[in-house]
């Protein structure tokens, strides 16, 4: 008869961090490699340039220097841009809730109408607007983040953000134009 309670099998740990470490990465690495995003990126680091008036290339400009011509730019993207935000902000509208079944959701409605309209003004959303509009103008897509922060005494505050979009690696596999269904 074999005791083998006494005898230590020497069984493989994993680390749940390190797999999901591992796992995140891999997913991060796709998105980053994707041929999707690799030419978005590319495409909208020159629109971004074109914007910023950053428009000849190095060719370009040696060529101009030998024949001791400025780089002038006549930048047309600029202006465009800058009408395009500037109808944003003039035609932005003011979200407000209605009830279906007047007059019992019409208190309801009221609430949630003054509750956006605060959450507008105590995070300046209007701004970050303008700037997630200016990217989706410029480059194809802007981002916003909304979280919510809590202090000492757990109270919550809602925060919005604007996001860099060269900062974001979306899921290149999802097929949801909402990221947050299966991204």
């Amino acid at each position: 008869q074999r005791d083998v309670s006494s005898r230590a099998v020497a069984t493989p740990t994993i680390d749940p961090d390190r797999e999901l470490l591992a796992k995140l990465d891999g997913y991060f690495r796709s998105a980053l490699d994707h041929p999707t995003w690799v030419a978005w990126r590319r495409h909208a680091r020159q629109c971004y340039e074109y914007k910023e008036g950053d428009q000849w290339t190095a060719e370009e400009l040696a060529e101009l220097k030998r024949r001791n011509q400025p780089p002038t730019v006549n930048n047309q993207v600029k202006v465009t841009l800058d009408r395009m935000v500037g109808q944003f902000i003039k035609q932005r509208t003011r979200v407000g809730f209605r009830g279906r079944n007047a007059p019992a959701d019409e208190d309801v409605a009221a609430l949630l109408s003054d509750l956006f309209r605060y959450i507008r003004q105590q995070t300046g959303l209007e701004f970050e607007e303008r700037e997630c509009a200016e990217d989706g103008f410029t480059g194809g897509f802007g981002a916003l983040e909304v979280y919510v922060t809590f202090d000492d005494l757990l109270q919550a505050t809602i925060g919005v953000r604007h996001v860099d979009p060269f900062e974001l690696y979306p899921d290149p596999n999802s097929r949801r134009y909402d990221w947050n269904d299966d991204a």
